[in-house]
C-alpha cells in the first residue's frame, strides 16, 4: 500500500482500527483450532521425542492385557473410548486462545504420575504449532491493516 502523506495513512488506520480486533480473533480461532486438532490426533499414536519430551513409552504389558480383556485395541496409547480425545477443545476470550481438555485425566497423562508415564499432547502441540499459530494471528491482523485477503499473506514465505 502507498499513502500520499501521513494524513492519508492516519485516515486508513482509523478506517481499519475497528476491524483489527475481529481479525485478531479470527487468527486466534484458526490457530487454536489447528492446535486442538493436532492434540486430538496424537491419541492412539506413539509420539517421537522432541525438544520438550521423550518418545512415548510403550504401554505396560499389564495395560495391554487389561485393554484386550475389556475389548479395546491392545496398543493405542491414550485411546480407549475416545472420551479423553473428544474432551479436547479450544476457546477464544479477548486476546487469548485457550487449548485444553475438560477431562481431569488429561493432566495426569500430560505430566505423568507414579504409575503412568507422561504422554504429553499439549506441550508437543505447542512445539509443533506455536510459531505457526502466532503467524496466523499476525497474518490476519496485517491483512486487515493492508486491506488484502489473509490468504495472500499466508502464501508468502517469511
Amino acid at each position: 500500500m502507498h499513502f500520499d502523506g501521513y494524513g492519508a495513512f492516519a485516515k486508513h488506520l482509523r478506517k481499519v482500527a475497528s476491524k483489527v480486533e475481529a481479525a485478531q480473533r479470527r487468527g486466534l480461532r484458526q490457530g487454536a483450532a489447528m492446535m486442538a486438532a493436532t492434540a486430538k490426533g496424537m491419541h492412539g499414536e506413539y509420539q517421537p521425542s522432541d525438544r520438550v519430551s521423550n518418545a512415548w513409552a510403550p504401554l505396560a504389558p499389564r495395560t495391554v492385557a487389561e485393554r484386550t480383556r475389556r475389548g479395546f485395541s491392545p496398543d493405542e496409547p491414550l485411546l480407549r473410548t475416545g472420551a479423553l480425545r473428544d474432551s479436547i477443545g479450544f476457546s477464544v476470550q479477548g486476546d487469548e486462545a485457550l487449548v485444553g481438555s475438560t477431562s481431569p485425566l488429561a493432566v495426569h497423562h500430560e505430566k505423568g504420575t507414579a504409575r503412568i508415564p507422561p504422554r504429553p499432547v499439549f506441550s508437543k502441540t505447542a512445539v509443533i504449532h506455536g510459531r505457526g499459530a502466532a503467524r496466523l494471528v499476525g497474518a490476519h491482523v496485517a491483512a486487515t491493516m493492508a486491506s488484502m485477503p489473509v490468504d495472500a499473506l499466508l502464501k508468502k514465505k517469511p
